[in-house]
């Protein structure tokens, strides 16, 4: 599996505009003059006609304009969708990407379990993907298992695969030109998680970065196909600085016909991510077999 990566990287900032009250009251009157402490070297002052004197000038009233509160954040205020996986991950120096899924039924034979384990840092264009998966269907019930490691260092890759005698090696150094379109092509696209309703939880720590933490229920699993809904929960959490997704935890689960029923068939889902070591050091090098 070969991991791409965009060089150019677009930095998702968010401003937060706080707005200051400003209250605006109204200015003492000046003072009017008694004509009879006026400076008695000082000329009389021209009436003007048609004008009231001063002291029978009736200033109108200055308007009070009320001050506008600050408002504190609120759950609403927070946005509740990341951006995409690609977009999120392209502005990180370093990382962790761990994806689990796992899908058993509906025949209790039938499972599969796969993971992928993303490492890569920027420093050298350095990816290592660990893959390990098992299966097993009606036919074949017996447990398959298998892993692998792929390296790509700059425009060198390798990947091993297998154990002991089935044991695999295969090095090869990637073509610039291959590489520039592949990364063109994958900059097209993206992985955008899709949620209902979701609803804020709170702010909380995860892998050492302030994420907002966010749940909700799969609607409409069960409909089709009639079956009795038992699990349709996710939740997610959502990096403060770059809102990009850090956590994602979804449980799906159908079951064709009641509790104790024998005959009773039951499909399960799970989609878990995991990202760490976000700007952290991580080491990675081609093993010994690939040089």
């Amino acid at each position: 599996m070969n991991k791409h990566r965009t060089t150019l990287l677009l930095v998702v900032s968010i401003l937060v505009i706080i707005s200051l009250a400003c209250n605006l009251g109204a200015s003492p009157a000046a003072p009017v003059a008694n004509p009879d402490d006026a400076n008695p070297d000082e000329q009389p002052t021209e009436e003007v006609v048609g004008e009231a004197p001063p002291e029978e000038r009736v200033e109108a009233p200055t308007e009070m304009v009320e001050p506008t509160p600050t408002e504190a954040p609120t759950p609403n205020s927070i946005s509740a969708l990341p951006i995409g996986l690609r977009e999120g991950l392209a502005g990180l120096n370093s990382y962790r990407l761990v994806i689990d899924m796992i899908s058993n039924g509906p025949a209790p034979q039938e499972k599969s379990h796969t993971l992928y384990q993303i490492e890569y840092v920027v420093d050298g264009d350095k990816t290592l993907v660990h893959t390990e998966s098992t299966s097993s269907t009606v036919k074949y019930p017996d447990e398959d298992s298998s892993a692998s490691d792929s390296y790509q260092i700059g425009n060198k890759s390798c990947s091993i695969s297998g154990s002991g005698t089935d044991r695999t090696v295969e090095k090869s150094e990637v073509d610039l030109q291959q590489k520039e379109m592949s990364d063109t092509l994958t900059q097209l696209g993206d992985i955008v998680i899709v949620v209902e309703n979701p609803k804020f939880v709170g702010a909380e720590t995860i892998n050492g970065i302030q994420a907002n933490h966010f749940k909700f229920n799969v609607t409409g699993l069960g409909k089709k196909s009639g079956a009795e809904v038992t699990q349709s929960a996710g939740e997610y959490w959502i990096a403060v600085d770059g809102q990009y997704l850090m956590k994602y935890d979804v449980v799906l689960e159908t079951r064709s016909a009641p509790a104790g029923n024998a005959q009773a068939q039951v499909m399960h889902s799970e989609t878990h991510l995991d990202l760490s070591k976000i700007n952290q050091p991580i080491q990675i090098s081609m093993p010994a077999e690939c040089k």
